[in-house]
């Protein structure tokens, strides 16, 4: 029994979505950060991954995606929490000018606290909608937009006609415009 867990720890990271994620509402409890199919997990750790169902499956790279996004946010709440000013985006441009004019501390970390708090709340909503995909809808929008793949190289990758690709990313990106929009209107 011993040699199935430290396997199962080896091949698998299990997530609580509902402690990871707040206000997380999914039917989906847990995510499974794995490179095995769903068929190789069922058949190697049927018994461990009952407790976990439902549940969703990430592949690895999705996994290191979330870790060095959550390391970043953290890297940068603490930098924001010493008083450090990094430029991110326009709202930080804004910042240092109101530094420059604003004899005020508490004006600045206010503000600080706002941009985080709305950043939060993007990243947030991301997170959700992204967990509305199918498991391809997530990968092939993962390797089209964060590693800048094209669809045919995608689809050659995968042994796959470049339309069938295009029709499952195509149908993702759709599902995770509608999921994004609904989540901002709750």
């Amino acid at each position: 029994m011993d040699s199935v867990i430290n396997n199962f720890d080896n091949d698998c990271k299990v997530i609580s979505l509902v402690a990871e994620y707040e206000g997380y509402t999914g039917k989906e409890r847990y995510a499974i950060i794995t490179d095995l199919t769903e068929d190789e997990l069922n058949a190697r750790y049927s018994k461990r991954i009952n407790r976990f169902r439902p549940f969703i499956i990430l592949t690895k790279e999705m996994g290191e995606v979330i870790t060095e996004h959550t390391n970043c946010e953290k890297k940068h709440d603490m930098r924001i929490a010493r008083g450090d000013i990094y430029l991110h985006d326009i709202d930080d441009y804004e910042l240092i000018h109101l530094s420059l004019f604003v004899d005020d501390d508490q004006t600045i970390r206010e503000r600080n606290r706002a941009a985080r708090k709305e950043r939060q709340r993007i990243n947030s909503i991301s997170r959700k909608a992204l967990m509305t995909l199918t498991p391809k809808q997530r990968d092939y929008l993962y390797r089209h937009y964060i590693l800048n793949m094209t669809i045919r190289d995608i689809a050659a990758e995968d042994g796959l006609n470049r339309n069938t690709v295009w029709e499952i990313f195509s149908s993702g990106r759709k599902k995770y415009k509608k999921a994004v929009e609904a989540l901002e209107v709750a």
